[in-house]
């Protein structure tokens, strides 16, 4: 057995900090968007995760698929009589599929442009 330990959480930060937290080149509906940016750090939080085998050739190819929600944290200064369990707000959804591995070879964002936490160029 490996004592290697898996955090998908970790994973999905990883990928944020690999796209410096934006998203280049995004469809939303009917909407081309060059660029997305956050402005306050995004945490992802896993909501749901698959495994899946796709018939590759003559070989089975294994994915692991990764939910998140991205979250940010409400910034205290910016609200100070804001209790310390007060909800995250969601600005979106990202999907990770992973290799066997666990290497990022596919991904899915789904973003609320109306957020005021979200930066959109058309």
């Amino acid at each position: 057995m490996s004592d290697h330990k898996f955090d998908p959480n970790q994973i999905a930060v990883q990928h944020l900090q690999r796209c410096n937290n934006q998203i280049n080149g995004y469809w939303d509906e009917d909407e081309f968007c060059e660029v997305i940016t956050f402005n306050k750090k995004l945490e992802p939080e896993l909501l749901s995760s698959s495994l899946g085998i796709s018939s590759v050739e003559a070989e089975n190819a294994h994915w692991l698929s990764l939910k998140f929600a991205l979250t940010i944290n409400p910034n205290v200064q910016d609200l100070p009589d804001l209790l310390p369990n007060q909800e995250k707000e969601t600005l979106g959804e990202l999907t990770l599929v992973l290799d066997e591995n666990l290497k990022v070879v596919d991904e899915n964002w789904l973003i609320d442009l109306n957020s005021p936490h979200v930066w959109a160029k058309s």
